[in-house]
């Protein structure tokens, strides 16, 4: 089995291990391991692995996941926020507080059958090793949505009649009214973050670049700039 390092910048990421092919062993005897060229926790959790990277930029990365708890080996999106070695502890915990009511949000918005569902939100310290400072990373674990995004669609067929652009409206308007309820904004809707399974159901993906409206986070400006432009990245 294949598993994908999350530590960025790491030179060698894609770990093979091939006893873990047995999946009697997965949670039995194999509760972790770790990245063979820089340490790093490969099993978050006890039960979620990532094994492809979708997407990275500097603060950022998506990775499609499994969750070994599941019979099927169920597949799940991976969101990963890097935070700033540098950060003092106020910073730090500034920071977290920021990601946990984010986590809340994404919560409270995945009641929708539309919406991908929050599996768990993890707090990942991990120590120096290998050259690497000791830094912390924040994990949002997302059900996996299986289909296509409407900009494949468009590249794949160019354009899509008025009768395919109101329909889709139609559903899009449906779920941001929902959202809308609950005080949240997307911020970053766009094709890409719109699927269609193989049903035909369409669904809004990539809440990473949400903001609650709330007064209080105005204070946070510096940290609170810092995960948006993470998360927004990830669009």
């Amino acid at each position: 089995m294949d598993i994908y390092c999350t530590r960025p910048g790491c030179k060698q990421p894609l770990n093979s291990f091939a006893d873990l092919d047995d999946r009697t062993l997965f949670l039995k005897t194999v509760p972790q391991r770790h990245c063979a060229n820089c340490a790093m926790q490969l099993v978050l959790d006890g039960r979620y692995l990532a094994q492809k990277l979708l997407h990275q930029s500097e603060l950022s990365a998506t990775f499609l996941g499994i969750d070994l708890q599941t019979t099927e080996l169920k597949r799940c999106t991976i969101e990963q926020i890097s935070i700033d070695p540098s950060f003092n502890p106020t910073q730090l915990e500034l920071a977290t507080d920021i990601f946990y009511r984010e986590a809340g949000i994404l919560e409270k918005i995945g009641k929708h059958p539309k919406i991908p569902r929050l599996l768990t939100s993890i707090e990942l310290a991990i120590p120096a090793s290998h050259s690497y400072p000791p830094q912390t990373f924040f994990y949002s674990i997302q059900e996996y949505i299986e289909g296509q995004s409407l900009q494949d669609e468009l590249l794949a067929q160019c354009k899509f009649t008025e009768t395919e652009v109101v329909s889709v409206l139609r559903e899009v308007l449906r779920i941001l009214e929902f959202v809308h309820f609950q005080d949240v904004i997307h911020c970053d809707l766009k094709p890409s973050n719109i699927i269609r399974d193989s049903q035909g159901k369409i669904y809004l993906i990539n809440f990473g670049a949400l903001r609650q409206l709330i007064a209080e986070t105005t204070r946070a400006t510096g940290i609170t700039s810092t995960l948006a432009s993470a998360a927004g990245d990830r669009g």
